[in-house]
């Protein structure tokens, strides 16, 4: 495990190739229908981004296969042709003994640009995730009305659904997984995990209240939803107001 916290991100240069391949002035031949680069590294259970940019003018299929008990399973399979760039998230459940990358399934020539495996620690997942989710937003359209929408789910305590639908900017994987990350199974083992004693609301307390000019918040809320009135009650930050709007109010 001490070997995963030293090393969370892979290039081409640590992949070995398959015998049949060939590199000529940058360029990738194979004779056979199935080249492949293997990344012969145990890697920990969590989210894998894997990437692969590539130039060629056959026509084929790549994939990213994990190694489990010496067995290859794939968790990847998309068309290649002509110039293809690939970004792609996978959840292991458990550790695995490798990972293997199909450019091709047929005999041909193409240029492997970038081939990279990252190992993604807890704040890098949720950067690519708030980056492919405004990602979609923004080629739909209608920012505005997202961020509205988002908003209202905080606002009207529908945490679990929010943290859903964010989930899903990850994307699926093209084959199917035995597993998936439970966002919700997540949150609750970081709240475990950062729970504050009594000490330390008193203290964090003491320090908001010795704001010489604090910066005060106002906090809108949709809805007559009680449960929802005591949680923002509770919090400690003290300079703050609620409001309660009633949904016909905001259309």
């Amino acid at each position: 495990m001490e070997r995963h916290r030293r090393t969370r991100t892979f290039f081409l240069d640590a992949f070995t190739p398959s015998p049949d391949l060939r590199c000529q002035n940058g360029a990738w031949t194979t004779t056979e229908p199935d080249p492949h680069f293997v990344l012969d590294r145990p890697l920990p259970p969590g989210w894998l981004r894997l990437c692969a940019e590539m130039r060629g003018d056959v026509r084929g299929r790549f994939e990213w296969h994990v190694r489990e008990r010496g067995a290859w399973r794939c968790v990847v399979r998309a068309e290649a042709s002509g110039e293809v760039s690939d970004e792609s998230f996978v959840y292991l459940r458990h550790e695995v003994d490798g990972l293997r990358f199909d450019p091709l399934d047929v005999p041909g020539t193409f240029r492997l640009d970038r081939l990279t495996v990252e190992v993604l620690s807890r704040p890098m997942l949720l950067w690519h995730t708030w980056r492919r989710k405004w990602g979609q937003v923004r080629s739909r359209g209608g920012v505005a009305g997202s961020l509205a929408k988002g908003l209202r789910m905080l606002l009207t305590g529908r945490l679990r659904e929010f943290l859903a639908r964010g989930a899903t900017a990850l994307g699926r994987p093209s084959v199917p997984l035995p597993g998936a990350y439970d966002p919700i199974a997540a949150y609750r083992s970081w709240r475990e995990a950062h729970r504050l004693t009594e000490e330390d609301r008193q203290d964090l307390l003491a320090r908001a209240e010795a704001f010489v000019d604090p910066p005060r918040f106002t906090i809108l809320l949709v809805g007559r939803d009680e449960r929802s009135a005591r949680s923002v009650e509770r919090q400690l930050y003290p300079h703050r107001e609620l409001m309660c709007v009633e949904p016909d109010a905001i259309g």
